[in-house]
């Protein structure tokens, strides 16, 4: 099964089609999210904020450590 983080509905929908299993939520909000990635084989963490400077907390969740800490769950 794979599962897709989004924040609208729209993105939602987008990735049903896509054959994924939607998870409404805010990657700043991990309690969020965190249970619907719990016991996965593989995750993928494809989260970036662009911009030069990226405001904390986000700018601790879209990178490398972000992405031990989604798998420390």
């Amino acid at each position: 099964m794979v599962r897709a983080l989004v924040r609208s509905e729209a993105s939602a929908d987008k990735a049903a089609a896509l054959g994924a299993h939607p998870v409404r939520g805010e990657l700043t909000e991990p309690a969020g999210w965190q249970d619907a990635a719990a016991g996965s084989d593989v995750l993928f963490h494809l989260a970036a904020d662009a911009g030069a400077a990226v405001p904390a907390p986000r700018g601790g969740l879209a990178d490398r450590a972000g992405t031990g800490r989604a798998r420390e769950r």
